[in-house]
């Protein structure tokens, strides 16, 4: 990645290791800044864990099925 300071803003899922940027990611504040946050969110798109790690679809397959 061209700007390794930004990687505190992406999280990547432990089963699939599919990356995204995080849901709380701030708004840039300063001109320089709002090109590269600009470019994260187009280059990802946002993606939110679980407190295991997970994304939305590894979570929902690891489920137990109910019978």
């Amino acid at each position: 990645m061209q700007y390794p300071y930004l990687l505190r803003w992406v999280n990547e899922c432990l089963s699939c290791h599919h990356k995204g940027y995080k849901p709380e990611m701030p708004e840039p504040e300063f001109d320089n800044s709002v090109v590269i946050r600009a470019k994260l969110r187009r280059l990802l798109d946002e993606l939110a864990l679980d407190e295991d790690g997970l994304c939305q679809q590894c979570r929902q397959a690891h489920l137990p099925e109910n019978s």
